[in-house]
Parts: structure tokens; sequence; C-alpha cells
């Protein structure tokens, strides 16, 4: 019998098995996708308080899906905002826009609004 007719189970190469070579083949039944969930799978419910959720990224490639969301307004300046991952799991922020100068007074707003803004996204998670 010649090398190249003997069957793989006698050769004793299993480098095929290795984990890097392994595929998961499960195909979701929410969004099809084929070993994770497509970047536009609703699967993982919108984080309540969001007003807006941008599609799934991968941003750095490695598989770890995430999109942003922007919630509730504070005052003119602040609005909570955040990050979601596919697990579920939610990272919010009080995220700050001011494109003038403040005089002490309006200054002494934003402060309160930014107290108020701080307790409600520590509520939400």
């Amino acid at each position: 019998m010649t090398d190249f007719n003997r069957h793989a189970e006698n050769d004793g190469d299993d480098s095929w098995a290795a984990p890097a070579w392994q595929v998961d083949s499960a195909t979701r039944t929410c969004c099809g996708g084929i070993g994770g969930h497509t970047p536009n799978c609703e699967a993982v419910p919108r984080p309540a308080d969001a007003a807006r959720v941008g599609d799934w990224e991968d941003l750095d490639g490695t598989g770890d899906w995430q999109r942003h969301f922007s919630g509730t307004r504070h005052h003119n300046h602040l609005q909570i905002i955040g990050l979601q991952r596919a697990d579920g799991t939610i990272t919010r922020c009080v995220g700050v826009h001011v494109h003038d100068v403040l005089t002490p007074t309006a200054a002494r707003e934003l402060a309160g609004a930014l107290l108020a803004a701080a307790t409600d996204a520590d509520q939400l998670d």
C-alpha cells in the first residue's frame, strides 16, 4: 500500500483535531449566524434606556461584537451614552458636549446636571 492510500486514522497525524482548527458549526436560530451571532442579531435586548442604538461592530477584529447607544439627555450638554457587548453587559458613561465657555452660573447649572446624570447612570446599571 502506498503512503497516499493510507487512511487518516492510521497515519498518526492528529493536527486536524487541534482547537485552532475546530469550527463551531451551530447555526443560530435567532439570526442564522454560524459560530456566533450576526452583527444585526436582536437576540441581545437593547438597553432599556437607549434612545438610539448603533449596529453591532467588531471594531478590533477579535470577534468581540459590541454596539454603542445613546440614552437619556440631561441639561443641554449632557447625555447618558454607553457600550453594550454581545453577552449583554453594558458600560454607561455621561457624555459632555460643551462648545462654548461657561459663565459661573452656567457652570454651576452644568455641575448640578452632571451629578443628576451620574446618579441616573448608576441607577441604570
